[in-house]
């Protein structure tokens, strides 16, 4: 892997991933704690960190700080070591939305799941099972965290979303075309809409799930939507809301609670 500019513990790379899903290659930046070197038999649980619409892979490295704030976490004793996957969302007009698109164009929840998370558990030492994966994201990538997470929950011991959306019939002019064009029937919205589709979820099924927003954010009622539905069903979950608004100033603020529900002691 190529190396670029580096935390101060820890380090970052960036490369590219052959993706049968996207039927090309895929891009992703990944965080290493310093005991990736140091501990060479040592496995470690991973972080897979989505970005928003009109996002990047990189974003969350250089925007959002995340190997800096992971790092310096870490050396602290906070939190354990781990590594952090933050990928492409397919790089599709505003965004992917993480999901599999109908007919033949990419399928880009199956990127994330199966062909990403199946290179870095061959090619890296992290643990491969549910216990050891968590997934969380900001904006769309939020709901991309929440929606993979919750769909596949077999898979993730945790899921944490900044500034989320969750109910996709909801989207209004920005993302709604995006979703007609993606998904097109109504069977497929619903299997890709957290709002909906949580009431058939059995609570002890649930992986442990976070959730934060801003209150000057433009997504702050639908987060207070999300969490009185998950309070009304009785389903177990973390929202916490805090001031400010849809920046990166707030998400990068923010990411410290994240990995502290991922990897501190819970």
């Amino acid at each position: 892997m190529d190396r670029i500019h580096q935390p101060t513990h820890g380090s970052l790379h960036v490369e590219g991933v052959m993706s049968e899903a996207l039927r090309g290659r895929g891009s992703v930046w990944i965080y290493l704690p310093p005991e990736y070197d140091t501990q060479p038999d040592r496995e470690f649980p991973a972080l897979y960190l989505l970005h928003g619409a009109w996002g990047w892979e990189f974003d969350w490295a250089v925007k959002g700080r995340a190997g800096e704030t992971a790092g310096q976490m870490i050396a602290a004793g906070e939190i354990e070591p781990h590594v952090i996957v933050m990928p492409s969302d397919g790089l599709t007009g505003i965004g992917s939305l993480y999901v599999n698109w109908r007919g033949e164009a990419p399928q880009y929840a199956d990127w994330i799941v199966h062909d990403l998370t199946g290179h870095i558990e061959t090619n890296l030492r992290v643990m491969a099972d549910r216990r050891s994966r968590c997934i969380g994201g900001l904006s769309m990538g939020g709901y991309g965290a929440v929606n993979l997470g919750l769909s596949n929950r077999e898979l993730y011991r945790s899921v944490a979303s900044h500034s989320g959306f969750f109910d996709v019939r909801a989207l209004g002019e920005f993302f709604q075309p995006v979703y007609n064009e993606a998904l097109g029937t109504p069977e497929r919205v619903r299997a890709n809409n957290p709002m909906e589709y949580v009431e058939d979820i059995p609570a002890d099924e649930m992986p442990a799930l976070h959730f934060d927003c801003g209150t000057d954010d433009f997504l702050y009622e639908a987060n207070v939507s999300f969490h009185e539905r998950l309070e009304d069903l009785g389903l177990p979950h973390t929202y916490r809301e805090h001031p400010g608004s849809h920046t990166w100033d707030y998400w990068s603020e923010h990411l410290a609670d994240q990995l502290l529900f991922h990897f501190g002691d819970r």
